[in-house]
């Protein structure tokens, strides 16, 4: 097994991942993260260098399209160095004619170690990413963006995924260009240990990977010999060398096993969402609910663009242990973050959840509820609110109730499935 094949496990469990909208983010510079989001006054800067870059080349082609070219490619490489911060040179925003001569950064280590970075919006299943002859004779790695948005002037976020890495020496050109899926690229976490360890991996074949090929090797060999793998790593690459493991055993089956991963992970790191999440998988698996639902709350507490998946999956729990109402409260609050998100497929599926929870408790809400101030509630179509005052009586009852971010609506409990919320 060389060093590659763990990083291609990975790949293939992110690309899962990222197809269920689960991935991990971590706002803090020089961390890794596979989800990056761009907005405010960092993509202001960017759109005001794409104009003067257009305004440029105007002669030469059509200036949107020059624009959306130039805005692709900062996207990118405003992604690789908020990830690998210190480790690579700064972002280039000189508007000088004939571009970055085919190399976006190099490493500061290393300053012969060239680094090419190709951003591009498509779908999951059919983007792909062109690279040219001098791009792979002049850098040593590719590393790959998805940008989850269309490009244009009028976009005011943009959800950056890095797509993965490969070595420009495991490319091979056709007529002088290659392209590549994203199910040919190794996985982005284990891009800093290659970039630092470049030279030895490249003749030894040796890599962050092969410290998962030693920690298996041998069923037998002590849990703390099998740390010592590891001994030569940061904090960081050792949480995400045990998350990888965590996730083979939990796909293994081995989910106590998979759990102790887990731990060491948030040991190391207590600021991952994915582990947390994982973990909560496992112990759902041994039926130990109580600490499944504690983890899938510090994973949507951890998160923001991530917390549908992770309060979703706290609603499947609730419904394990028999408590509906909780669990239609989470699947409505995860419904709203996917309709804020986008992604329609998951809100569809979350409406689904509750409307089969609805329908299973539809005889236990013909009973008449007493409703007073402070009752927190689930409707629906605005979600999770909060009664704030309670009118009339008996069949004239109405109530006032404030649903997040929405105007106050005043209801008749008994014309809507209005359901309480402990």
């Amino acid at each position: 097994m060389d060093w590659t094949t763990t990083l291609k496990a990975q790949q293939a469990d992110f690309i899962q991942r990222l197809k269920a909208g689960c991935l991990l983010n971590c706002e803090i510079e020089g961390q890794h993260s596979e989800l990056t989001v761009i907005s405010g006054d960092k993509l202001k800067q960017l759109r005001k260098f794409c104009w003067r870059m257009a305004n440029k080349y105007k002669q030469n082609a059509d200036v949107e399209i020059v624009f959306i070219n130039h805005m692709k490619g900062k996207l990118g490489e405003e992604v690789v160095k908020a990830r690998l911060a210190n480790s690579v040179t700064e972002v280039d925003y000189e508007t000088r004619f004939g571009g970055d001569g085919k190399v976006d950064f190099f490493l500061t280590s290393t300053p012969s170690v060239g680094i090419q970075v190709k951003a591009r919006h498509s779908s999951i299943e059919t983007i792909q990413w062109s690279v040219i002859q001098e791009e792979l004779e002049k850098n040593a790695v590719l590393i790959c963006i998805l940008i989850q948005e269309e490009v244009s002037e009028a976009q005011a976020k943009y959800h950056l995924i890095q797509a993965g890495f490969l070595p420009t020496v495991m490319i091979t050109l056709s007529n002088g260009t290659a392209s590549v899926k994203i199910d040919e690229l190794l996985y982005c976490g284990g891009l800093q240990s290659y970039l630092e360890n470049i030279e030895s991996l490249e003749s030894e074949h040796l890599s962050f990977a092969s410290h998962k090929e030693q920690k298996e090797s041998k069923q037998d060999i002590d849990r703390t010999e099998n740390e010592n793998t590891l001994v030569s790593l940061d904090d960081q690459s050792k949480a995400f060398a045990y998350l990888s493991v965590g996730i083979d055993r939990y796909v293994n089956h081995k989910y106590e096993k998979a759990i102790q991963d887990f731990d060491d992970v948030i040991r190391l790191n207590p600021n991952i969402p994915e582990a947390y999440n994982k973990r909560g998988l496992a112990h759902k698996k041994l039926a130990d609910y109580r600490g499944a639902i504690q983890d899938f709350t510090q994973a949507f507490q951890l998160s923001s663009f991530l917390a549908a998946g992770y309060i979703y999956n706290r609603g499947l729990i609730h419904i394990k242990i028999g408590n509906k109402q909780r669990a239609i409260a989470d699947f409505q609050e995860a419904a709203d973050l996917f309709k804020k998100q986008a992604n329609q497929n998951f809100y569809n599926i979350a409406l689904k959840k509750i409307r089969q929870l609805q329908q299973e408790t539809k005889s236990q809400n013909h009973q008449k509820p007493n409703w007073k101030v402070g009752d927190r509630v689930s409707h629906k179509d605005f979600g999770i609110g909060q009664v704030t005052h309670v009118f009339g009586s008996g069949d004239r009852l109405c109530l006032a109730i404030k649903f997040n971010e929405l105007n106050q609506k005043i209801i008749d409990p008994k014309g809507v499935l209005l359901i309480k919320v402990d």
